[in-house]
């Protein structure tokens, strides 16, 4: 069995400073949400007359079976 070469790895201080900045930036949008800065359901409004409706039909009717 042929054995290859390990890759080498390097890290460069760009790379570093590419880390940090995605991080800061995940940190500040996490503390903005506990905060309560961004509303995590947008601008929508709950209106309950768009909710789900209550079933007014018979049990029969809801199975489909009809007694005629």
């Amino acid at each position: 069995m042929l054995r290859r070469q390990p890759t080498k790895i390097t890290l460069v201080q760009d790379d570093i400073a590419t880390y940090d900045t995605n991080k800061l930036k995940k940190d500040q949008e996490k503390n903005h949400q506990q905060r309560g800065d961004i509303n995590p359901f947008g601008n929508s409004v709950f209106d309950p007359s768009k909710g789900p409706r209550k079933d007014t039909r018979s049990k029969e009717q809801r199975l489909g079976l009809s007694r005629n």
